[in-house]
C-alpha cells in the first residue's frame, strides 16, 4: 500500500506542467478544432456553445486583449430572458429587457435626461441634431431647455444658426420663453438688420424695411379705415359730391396695393391717409367704396364706406285723430321728444311728452305690422292707417301710420316699437 502511495503521488508531481501546458495551448487553436502550440498567429475556435459555470467568467489577465465574436453574437441567458451581445449592439428578445435597460441607464420614458452640451456630428448642422433626438414625423412633440438656452456654433463663432430645413420639429413651431443671447455684439447686430430693427434693445422698424421684416415674422397686417362725407340720404334725392377719406395703418409702411373703387371709377393711392373728392356724381342709390390694400404677396386687407339712400322713420305728437302728407312730413318737429330716424327696419325705442296730444308713429309699409310697448306695458290701444306717402324729396311709398287711441298726458312716457 505504501508503494501504491509512493507511485501515486509521483504520477501528479509530473502531470502538473504537463496539464498547465495543455490549458495554454487550449488558448490557441487551429480552424480545424485541434489542440496545437501556441504560435502566436492561431485563433481559438469553439464551433458549439461556450457554458460558464455559476460564479464563473471570462476573464483577461493581458492588456488590451479582447474577446472577438467575428459577425457572430453572444446569447446572455437569465431564466427566462435571452439577451444578444453582437457587432451591431445589445439586442434583446424580450421588450421588458429592453425597457428595463433603458431605464437603468436613465433613459425611460419617465426619466428626464440632462446634458451638458449637445454637439452635433456634422460640420455647420447644429440643428441636425435635434433632429435625431425628436421625431421628425411625430406630433405634439417639445423640447425644454430649463434655465438654459440654445447654443449653436458656426465653424468656431458662437452664435451660429437653424438652417431653413430644420426651423421645425414634427409640424410644429420653435417657442421661446427667454430672449436671444449673442456672445458676438456682430452677430446680434447682423440679426437686428435681418430683422430690420436699427436701435439696439429696441425692436424699433424703419419705414424702409418694415413690411419685410414684419412679413418675415409672420406679423404683417394692416388696419384700414374708411369714411365719406355723406353716409346716409333720404330715397329720392339726388347726391353730386361725396369726399372719400381713408387711413391706412401702419402708416409709416410702403404697400404694394393700394386701391380705391367706387361709383365707377379706380383710383390708386399713393397716401397713407388722405381724402379724395369725388364730384358731379349725381348718385341716386346706395353706393359703395372699397380700399383694398395689399403687400403683393397675397396677405391684403379691406374696408368699405357707403352713401346709402334710406327712408325715415318718423313719431311726433298732435292733437288732429288724422295726418295728411304734409303733417307726416313735419311730425318729427311737433317737440315733446317728436323727431325722425333713417331705418331699415320698424324695431325703435324712443321717449315722448304727451302734452295732452295723440302720439304717431309712422314708418314704410314695406317693415311690416308692429306691437307696442309703452311705459313698460304691453299696449294695443292703437289705430292704424295705411298712406300713400310722398317724402321731401319726391320719393312715393305706401306708409303705415300708428295714433294712440286716447290723448297722452304724461312726460318721459316710453315707446318701445317691435
Amino acid at each position: 500500500m505504501r508503494l501504491l502511495l509512493t507511485i501515486l503521488a509521483a504520477l501528479f508531481v509530473c502531470a502538473a506542467p504537463t496539464q498547465a501546458q495543455t490549458l495554454k495551448s487550449l488558448m490557441f487553436n487551429s480552424t480545424n478544432g485541434q489542440v496545437v502550440a501556441n504560435t502566436g498567429t492561431n485563433v481559438l475556435t469553439f464551433p458549439f456553445y461556450i457554458r460558464i459555470a455559476d460564479g464563473a467568467g471570462i476573464e483577461s489577465t493581458y492588456s488590451g486583449t479582447s474577446i472577438d465574436f467575428d459577425g457572430e453574437f453572444l446569447n446572455l441567458i437569465g431564466g427566462s430572458a435571452v439577451n444578444i451581445l453582437s457587432p451591431n449592439g445589445i439586442g434583446f428578445i424580450h421588450t421588458n429587457s429592453a425597457g428595463a435597460t433603458r431605464t437603468n441607464l436613465g433613459l425611460g420614458a419617465t426619466n428626464n435626461v440632462v446634458f451638458n452640451h449637445l454637439i452635433a456630428g456634422a460640420t455647420n448642422q447644429p440643428a441636425q441634431l435635434l433632429g435625431n433626438i425628436i421625431a421628425q414625423n411625430g406630433t405634439g412633440e417639445e423640447l425644454h431647455i430649463n434655465s438654459g438656452g440654445f447654443t449653436f456654433y458656426q465653424g468656431t463663432n458662437a452664435g451660429g444658426y437653424f438652417a431653413v430645413e430644420e426651423r421645425s420639429i414634427g409640424g410644429g413651431a420653435w417657442i421661446w420663453d427667454s430672449p436671444f443671447t449673442f456672445a458676438n455684439p456682430s452677430i446680434a447686430a447682423t440679426t437686428r438688420t435681418n430683422l430690420g430693427a436699427t436701435v439696439i434693445g429696441n425692436a424699433v422698424f424703419t419705414a424702409t424695411n418694415a413690411v419685410a421684416a414684419r412679413q418675415a415674422l409672420g406679423l404683417q397686417s394692416y388696419t384700414n379705415t374708411l369714411t365719406n362725407s355723406v353716409n346716409d340720404v333720404e330715397i329720392g334725392s339726388t347726391v353730386s359730391n361725396v369726399t372719400i377719406g381713408w387711413t391706412i395703418a401702419p402708416t409709416d409702411a410702403t404697400y404694394a396695393v393700394r386701391t380705391l373703387v367706387g361709383a365707377s371709377q379706380t383710383n390708386s393711392i399713393t397716401n397713407n391717409s388722405s381724402t379724395l373728392a369725388r364730384t358731379g356724381l349725381a348718385l341716386t342709390s346706395n353706393t359703395t367704396w372699397t380700399l383694398t390694400v395689399g403687400d403683393g404677396l397675397g396677405v391684403t386687407n379691406t374696408a368699405t364706406t357707403s352713401v346709402n339712400f334710406l327712408n325715415y322713420m318718423i313719431w311726433g305728437r298732435s292733437t288732429n285723430t288724422t295726418l295728411d302728407n304734409t303733417a307726416i312730413q313735419n311730425l318729427h318737429t311737433n317737440g315733446g321728444g317728436s323727431s325722425r330716424a333713417f331705418a331699415t327696419s320698424r324695431a325703435r325705442s324712443f321717449t315722448m311728452d304727451g302734452g295732452g296730444q295723440f302720439i304717431f308713429i309712422a314708418y314704410p309699409a314695406g317693415f311690416g305690422s308692429a306691437s307696442f310697448t309703452v311705459g313698460g306695458l304691453p299696449n294695443t290701444a292703437f289705430t292704424l292707417t295705411t298712406n300713400s306717402y310722398t317724402n321731401a324729396s319726391g320719393y312715393v311709398t305706401n306708409y303705415l301710420l300708428y295714433r294712440t287711441d286716447t290723448i297722452q298726458n304724461g312726460t318721459g312716457i316710453n315707446f318701445v316699437v317691435q
